[in-house]
């Protein structure tokens, strides 16, 4: 898992190369207050985007995840939300991969990271990372956010 501020996403393009896309998308649309909750293909279907809104909930409401073929980008456009993290060694499997769905969901450990992402900041998930998103970071907050979908080669 990476953590970082878009300010500092060009340090990471070196490990990442699709990371020069994913910023030109932010860049172009981060000011568009009515961004259109959809899915944007940018690259075919190896880089897209799905632009999220939606009320941030208890972690106890919400499913861990992970993905096998593509490495998640998640930028937060507005509000704030809190992402756990831990390995996928430590989550138990609750619905496996299936179909053209590059997501699996599991069941997440009592103790896991907890990393608050705010307005501008973005959080890498790589394979084999199970992530929590949308949890609540101090209060309900609404989220608008981009989930970029980066395909491993």
């Amino acid at each position: 898992m990476i953590v970082d501020t878009l300010n500092n996403i060009k340090l990471y393009k070196a490990l990442l190369p699709q990371l020069i896309s994913v910023e030109n998308f932010i860049l172009t649309h981060q000011q568009e207050e009515d961004l259109e909750c959809c899915k944007y293909i940018i690259d075919n279907e190896d880089v897209f985007a799905l632009v999220q809104k939606y009320l941030t909930k208890q972690s106890k409401d919400i499913k861990w995840e992970a993905h096998e073929k593509y490495i998640d980008v998640q930028y937060i456009l507005s509000g704030q939300e809190a992402i756990g993290y831990a390995p996928i060694e430590e989550l138990t499997l609750l619905e496996d991969f299936s179909g053209d769905n590059d997501i699996a969901f599991y069941k997440g450990p009592e103790d896991y990271t907890k990393v608050v992402l705010s307005k501008g900041m973005f959080a890498i998930f790589y394979p084999g990372e199970g992530h929590l998103p949308c949890g609540i970071s101090r209060t309900d907050n609404n989220v608008k956010k981009i989930v970029f979908n980066i395909k491993i080669n």
